[in-house]
This record gives C-alpha cells, sequence and structure tokens, in this order.
C-alpha cells in the first residue's frame, strides 16, 4: 500500500489557491453547461441541433464547441442585443479563465530558480514551445476570483435570458 502524500509547508498556500481554483472551475462548468441547455432547447436554436436529443449528450463535447454553440445560440435567441453581447463577452472570459485553468491543472508543476511556483505548458504538437508561467498563490487566487465572477454572470444571464423568453 502506497503511503500517504505529504504536503510540504512551503506549499500550503498554493495548493490551497489550485484546488480552490479547481473547485470553483467545475461549478462555472454545471453552471455554463445548464445555461447552454436552456438556450439549445429554445424553439429559435432548434437549426443547431436535433431539439428532442438529450441535453447531456448534447453538452458531452469538448470546452471549445461548448463555447461555440453557447455563441451560436446567442445569437439565434429572440433576446435584446445588449444581453447578447454581454453573453458573447462573458463567453469570452471563461474561454480566457480556461487557458490559465488548463495550465494550472492539465500542466507541469515544479518551482523555478527563485523557489516560485511555475505551471509549465508542455507542448503537445509539433511547433508549440513550453510555456513557463509563474504562478503564485495571489495569481491564482485572482484567477479563482475571476472565475467565480465568470459563474456569477453565467447565472445573471441565465436568469434574465429566461426571464426575456418567457415573455
Amino acid at each position: 500500500m502506497a503511503e500517504p502524500a505529504r504536503i510540504d509547508p512551503d506549499d500550503r498556500e498554493w495548493l490551497a489557491a489550485v484546488g480552490l481554483l479547481a473547485v470553483y472551475w467545475a461549478d462555472l462548468e454545471i453552471v455554463m453547461d445548464t445555461y447552454i441547455a436552456t438556450m439549445i432547447v429554445h424553439p429559435s436554436t432548434y437549426s443547431l441541433g436535433d431539439p428532442s436529443a438529450d441535453t447531456d449528450e448534447s453538452l458531452d463535447i469538448t470546452f471549445n464547441r461548448r463555447i461555440r454553440m453557447w455563441k451560436d445560440a446567442v445569437a439565434l435567441l429572440p433576446v435584446q442585443e445588449d444581453l447578447k453581447r454581454e453573453s458573447l463577452e462573458v463567453a469570452d472570459r471563461a474561454r480566457n479563465a480556461r487557458n490559465h485553468r488548463d495550465i494550472l491543472l492539465h500542466g507541469e508543476t515544479r518551482r523555478d530558480a527563485e523557489g516560485r511556483m511555475t505551471a509549465n505548458h508542455l507542448a503537445r504538437k509539433r511547433g508549440q514551445k513550453v510555456q513557463y508561467v509563474p504562478y503564485p498563490p495571489e495569481k491564482v487566487l485572482k484567477i479563482a476570483g475571476e472565475i467565480l465572477d465568470i459563474q456569477a454572470s453565467v447565472t445573471d444571464l441565465m436568469i434574465r435570458t429566461m426571464a426575456t423568453l418567457l415573455k
């Protein structure tokens, strides 16, 4: 049986920040998928796919394809232009936050020469370069805060969108 992992006291704050970011991201994806699901069941968006399809199956796609579906659905909905514009901006914020999240949760982490934690995005394709990005706890917490704010924005958009569509 393996020994339990031990946490270096110097890493506690950084690991707590990354853990918080991961939890906030999971919550954001749930809210985001719910928002997209509410849009793709509206008759104005039926051209995007089979309206009788299960939304869980429809959303079992990559993050980028879900963002594309979000943007395509918003474009078709009979809602105010300012609501559409705001929704598209929030979709872009989610995509930008995801880039940091991917490096932190799917990259390689280690200390740099100065002792700072870095998250390294390893090249997966020919020609891609390894990105060495310092992520001190303060930066990770700022990104986690942005993710939490995006989640609140998506919730607000969902409520306002549904209120408009149900009139």
